[in-house]
Parts: structure tokens; C-alpha cells; sequence
């Protein structure tokens, strides 16, 4: 509750579109994305002079200097930082309502479009979807990117990245939409004739052997060592740490080690690792 003293915070004043020029915002996107007037003027067709005088129309617009000279040359304001992302947001979502595309149809289209995931994903879906592209839609490209986590749903905002298919949901604008694939669990796999490990696996033979756990940050736990914790077991020791998803089950396949993984990774693998691996249970949490 406000105290009778005190004074009510200031309501921030409406924007007048109306005066704006839009080609000055196409201006101040361009700014703050190259931090440099010559790149930023290159960037949109303008010539240096005219960019600069852009950028004095700018500063007295937004009552702010935006771009300052620092140590390694020019960088951008507070108020600056704060602009970037929404302005690009704003920018990328008015050239999708104005532009004209034709209904998408598979069998005649001719793009391509950008994909971010990690290996698993990639090595779990992307066969399938090869097959169904080059059957339903031969002219469709695909690029494959690694998924960073800080970056891409403003990727995908902006339209740098068509598709992210991630571990978990995240929290998303509203020009977004998310779908759950597939909820996946876990399996163990040891290679054959594993001097320990038979036909089954129970929880104090698993917790005796040493692990491979897939990182892709190359720190902390798994989802296994928080289920262990949480159930009141003793660590496992992890012997080894790999950054991809990939790398784990041939390297299982060729020591002693044990490793956890995703039930469809070791499926996508197991024409290549007949006779040389033998899946194990233990019952564990989703992924």
C-alpha cells in the first residue's frame, strides 16, 4: 500500500507513430546491430553521411546519444541495449505481414530453411526427415544448426532460424508456437560381454561402475544423478564426461563403462551396434 506521501511513479507517454519516420527505425536497427556507422550505412544502402545524419535524428528523437565511443571503438548506450531486441522483434514481425507468399506447397517449393537442435535430436529425427523431404518436397533445403539456448528464440523471432526442437519448453512471444514431439526415457547399455554387467542390471551393480555422462555444457550432473539424489542413493561415479550425444555410445562400445542415455539415441544406433553393445533396464525418470 502507497503511503499518502509518496509519489505515484510516472505513466510513460504514448508513442506518436504518426511523426515517426519508419526508415529511421530501419536505420537504428542497422545501428545497433553493426555498433559502427560505416558497416550500418553498407548494411542498408545508405551512404555514410546519410546515416550519420540518421543518427542524429535518432539521438534527438530518443533524447539519447545510443551509439558512444569506448576502448575497442564505438558501443552502444543502456537505453541502446534495450532497444535492440524488440526493435528487431518489431522490424522482422512487420515484413512477415507485409510480405506476399503463396501457400506452401511442398511438392513445387524451392527454399530452405534453418533448423536448430543438438546432435540427439538430429540423430533421432533428421534421418526420417530426409527420406520424407526428398519424397514429398525435392526443392527444400536444410540447414542444420547447434542449438544455443541464450540466442535462439530471438533467432526465431527474427526469422534467422525457422525451427528449434529443444529438451524442455520455454517460455515464447507471441508470434511463437510450440509443440510437444515425444517424452523420452532412458535406457543403460554396456558393451557385449561386459565383464560385470549380464542380462540384468540392478541398482548396486550400476552404482559400482564407472559412467559416461553425455554434458553438453561439459559440467554438472544429469538428470540421472539428480534422480539418485533424490531417492537417497550414493553418487555414481562419472569417468567421463563427452559434450555430444554422439560420441557416448561408440566410445561405451569399445570399454567398460556404462552409459545412460535416451532410449531413441540407442535405437538410432543399434543396426551399427548389433553384437557390440547390449542395452540393460533400470528404471528411471523422463528425459
Amino acid at each position: 500500500m502507497r503511503r499518502a506521501h509518496e509519489t505515484p511513479a510516472p505513466v510513460p507517454a504514448e508513442v506518436d507513430l504518426s511523426g515517426i519516420n519508419l526508415n529511421l527505425m530501419v536505420a537504428l536497427d542497422a545501428l545497433l546491430q553493426e555498433a559502427h556507422v560505416t558497416r550500418a550505412a553498407a548494411r542498408v544502402g545508405l551512404t555514410q553521411s546519410a546515416m550519420s545524419h540518421a543518427l542524429a535524428q535518432l539521438r534527438e528523437l530518443l533524447g539519447d546519444a545510443l551509439l558512444i565511443r569506448g576502448r575497442g571503438g564505438m558501443v552502444l548506450t543502456p537505453r541502446a541495449q534495450q532497444l535492440a531486441a524488440p526493435l528487431k522483434r518489431g522490424l522482422a514481425e512487420l515484413r512477415r505481414a507485409l510480405r506476399h507468399e503463396p501457400p506452401f506447397e511442398p511438392a513445387t517449393a524451392s527454399r530452405r530453411f534453418t533448423v536448430a537442435t543438438r546432435d540427439f535430436f538430429g540423430s533421432v529425427l533428421l534421418p526420417g526427415a530426409l527420406e520424407l523431404l526428398g519424397r514429398e518436397a525435392p526443392g527444400v533445403d536444410l540447414s542444420v544448426l547447434h542449438v544455443d539456448s541464450n540466442t535462439f528464440p530471438s533467432h526465431l523471432e527474427t526469422g534467422e532460424v525457422d525451427l528449434a526442437i529443444i529438451v524442455a519448453p520455454v517460455p515464447s512471444g507471441p508470434g511463437l508456437r510450440q509443440q510437444k514431439l515425444f517424452t523420452e526415457d532412458f535406457v543403460c547399455v554396456v558393451r557385449k560381454d561386459h565383464p560385470t554387467v549380464r542380462r540384468t542390471l540392478d541398482v548396486d551393480t550400476y552404482l559400482k561402475l564407472s559412467h559416461i555422462l553425455i554434458s553438453p555444457k561439459g559440467d554438472g550432473v544429469g538428470a540421472v544423478d539428480l534422480a539418485l539424489a533424490q531417492r537417497g542413493l550414493p553418487p555414481r561415479r562419472i569417468a567421463v564426461r563427452v559434450p555430444y550425444f554422439l560420441i557416448a555410445p561408440l566410445a561405451v562400445s569399445r570399454s567398460d563403462y556404462v552409459l545412460t542415455a535416451p532410449r531413441r539415441l540407442i535405437a538410432a544406433y543399434s543396426p551399427s551396434t548389433t553384437g557390440a553393445a547390449r542395452r540393460a533396464t533400470l528404471l528411471m525418470p523422463p528425459l
